[in-house]
């Protein structure tokens, strides 16, 4: 594939690149492991697209292939990743191009729905992308957690027995929408960064990936905490409490709600929830999206605006509701509270997965 815009020229990057593109990584994202680079390009990426600038590369973008959890289907989606541009190239338009690129692949694939974790929310949401979820970040003195679990229920795991939680990940996700399946290779990167120093606590119910290294001093951070039941919360919980035994004062984790804690009733010492906006989406196949919910014909007429004219409206007419490719995500997972939202009757579209809460734990 290979689109030409005035000097500049946008086509599938191979290995020949390699070391260019690991450059660019390199100081867009202040991280110079060249090994973990490569490894992310040839093992991670499915697709890789660049702008080059007489055969020099001097932009990115890359897709990994993802199945989403919408609400209880898994749907095929493009999650895109590695951003990046050469300083001496930025202002000129050229992510917009490489994102142009990625989801017209997308799009000739069939692909329903691309996300990504954004360096600046407003950025991509002028290319037609919206959060799709939020997330509460629980901030407390390790003291104040409530104790009314068993500790004991849980173990410590090997970093390498990953795969003894994995089933417990895919029950876990199932939960929400929004939220992307976990392969092999992501369990090695997540458990493996360089920049954690990373523990693995398992029962039969749930499990806790810690972070003992956090930027914050004497924080543990509980970067994920997954529960079948609550009974697991409550035993996960206790866990943690335990570790103001130790070094820390205090923890830091990411919940998809605050109402597990809140409920406990406490008021003091009171807790702090940070309000997060998570992940970002947008339709890419319009028809492909409706088919997957039996939508394609019942379905009522919209339009789609799309600043990067990828995706098309569907059996548009005069007076039907507009979305951005972003917004009809929200509206169909029940997080879009805006004007054009409020005079949609169509019941079929309207908060279609909206039953199941919008949670994103996956980070590419």
């Amino acid at each position: 594939m290979i689109a030409k815009s005035g000097e500049y020229v946008v086509k599938s990057i191979n290995a020949d690149d390699l070391e260019r593109a690991i450059d660019i990584w390199s100081m867009s994202f202040g991280f110079y492991d060249r090994v973990r680079w490569r490894t992310f390009f040839e093992t991670y990426l499915n697709e890789r697209f660049g702008v080059y600038h007489d055969d020099y590369l001097v932009s990115i973008a890359g897709i990994i292939h993802f199945e989403m959890w919408l609400g209880d289907k898994l749907v095929p989606c493009g999650g895109i990743s590695a951003v990046s541009c050469d300083p001496a190239f930025r202002r000129q338009g050229l992510i917009r191009e490489c994102l142009r690129a990625c989801l017209q692949s997308l799009y000739d694939k069939r692909v329903p729905v691309s996300t990504l974790w954004p360096f600046s929310y407003p950025f991509y949401q002028r290319l037609g992308y919206e959060v799709s979820d939020f997330k509460y970040t629980l901030e407390a003195n390790l003291s104040t957690l409530p104790d009314s679990g068993d500790s004991t229920m849980f173990r410590k795991l090997a970093l390498d027995d990953f795969e003894q939680i994995a089933k417990l990940h895919d029950l876990w996700i199932a939960a929400s929408n929004m939220s992307l399946r976990r392969s092999k290779h992501q369990w090695i990167r997540l458990v493996n960064n360089p920049q954690r120093e990373t523990s693995i606590y398992a029962s039969d119910k749930g499990y806790m990936l810690w972070n003992t290294r956090s930027p914050k001093e004497r924080t543990l951070e509980v970067v994920e905490f997954a529960y079948l039941n609550h009974q697991a919360f409550l035993d996960g919980l206790s866990l943690v409490r335990r570790m103001d035994d130790l070094n820390f004062d205090k923890v830091e984790i990411t919940l998809p709600s605050p109402e597990p804690v809140t409920a406990f009733g406490m008021t003091d010492p009171q807790m702090k929830f940070v309000y997060k906006p998570g992940v970002m989406a947008r339709v890419v196949h319009t028809q492909a999206l409706l088919e997957t919910f039996g939508l394609q014909d019942t379905a009522g007429a919209f339009k789609i605006e799309d600043p990067l004219s990828i995706s098309p409206s569907h059996k548009s007419a005069e007076g039907c509701p507009v979305f951005t490719p972003g917004r009809l995500i929200q509206t169909m997972v029940g997080i879009n509270n805006s004007a054009e939202a409020q005079q949609i009757t169509e019941p079929t579209l309207l908060d279609v997965v909206a039953y199941k809460k919008p949670f994103c734990v996956e980070f590419f």
